[in-house]
């Protein structure tokens, strides 16, 4: 039981690292996006597919207009 318990809550802490990592990474990819890098460059620094980077970047062009 202690063992499920001690398995469950490294689960847990794991998955706060991980959504910690993304939220860095879609912070980064946002400041690269506004400097117009290039979207490869984005995807090979942050981590996060191109799919992921369009989605950021469609979401900064409408925030500016």
């Amino acid at each position: 039981m202690v063992h499920n318990l001690e398995r469950t809550l490294d689960n847990i802490k794991n998955e706060g690292i991980r959504t910690g990592e993304k939220n860095k990474a879609i912070e980064i990819a946002l400041k690269m996006l506004k400097e117009e890098l290039d979207i490869n460059m984005i995807v090979n620094i942050t981590g996060l597919n191109e799919k992921e980077v369009l989605s950021l970047k469609k979401k900064i062009n409408k925030q500016r207009h």
